[in-house]
């Protein structure tokens, strides 16, 4: 298969496009630093072709865009990992970073589908997988847009679930936990799942219809039953699972 995934250079996108591109899938990765792609590519080889793409810059995306087009790789899966939680409420609101984080993690999101949707529509397949966050569900100390962008993605493809429901299409998106990445780096609580282990769960998703997902599954299915919790009393007793970032 042919697939194609945002924000390959670290963390779950990393771990995801080595799998892949082991398993023999040809794979086209992006990411904003052009360093980590190519130290990727050396270091999997195979069927991988990586771009340097700036989800911030509409142009960069539209080149990457024709790139693709012009080698005629027009994907089957295409995994929206890419997503950034910048800080916003340090002193007040700052709107530019507020800005910065929808534009990444939303526009930069639902713009690769805008662009492949009508070819998935003309041969009646195909696989989108936005990867959300169970952030989505509840508003952080640090940033509000983070929760709030990956509440809008997730809403997002709720509507195209409900647009789109016998196109062949699958809408799919996966609402992570904690994983083992740069935001966890610090905890060691048995809760937190290495990346590989989420890279393995996307994998599983290719095979499911569309619908929402959420992994791992012990913090996840404790996170849900929590939602009737308050905000702060939540925020207060799951704060050790996290590592001091100030």
């Amino acid at each position: 298969m042919k697939i194609f995934i945002t924000g390959v250079s670290s963390g779950i996108g990393r771990e995801l496009t080595k799998k892949l591109v082991g398993q023999g899938h040809e794979v086209w990765g992006i990411a904003r630093r052009i360093e980590l792609l190519e130290k990727l590519k050396q270091e999997v080889g195979g069927k991988l072709k990586v771009s340097e793409c700036d989800l911030l810059d509409k142009s960069d995306m539209a080149a990457t865009v024709k790139k693709l087009r012009d080698e005629n790789f027009i994907p089957d899966i295409i995994i929206l990992n890419a997503g950034d939680h910048i800080e916003d409420t340090k002193a007040g609101l700052d709107l530019y970073a507020f800005e910065k984080t929808f534009d990444l993690n939303v526009t930069g999101a639902m713009f690769w589908v805008s662009e492949f949707l009508p070819n998935f529509f003309t041969r009646k397949s195909g696989s989108i997988i936005a990867i959300s966050s169970t952030s989505a569900y509840r508003p952080g100390l640090k940033s509000v847009a983070y929760p709030a962008s990956k509440a809008a993605l997730s809403m997002a493809f709720r509507g195209l679930r409900l647009k789109y429901p016998n196109k062949g299409i699958n809408f799919n998106t996966v609402h992570f936990g904690p994983i083992r990445t740069r935001l966890w780096a610090g905890s060691k609580s048995f809760l937190i799942r290495p990346a590989g282990e989420a890279a393995d769960f996307i994998i599983s998703v290719f095979q499911k219809k569309s619908g929402t997902f959420f992994f791992p599954f012990l913090s996840t299915f404790l996170f849900r039953l929590s939602l009737l919790l308050p905000d702060r009393l939540f925020t207060f007793s799951t704060g050790f699972l996290k590592k001091d970032q100030d």
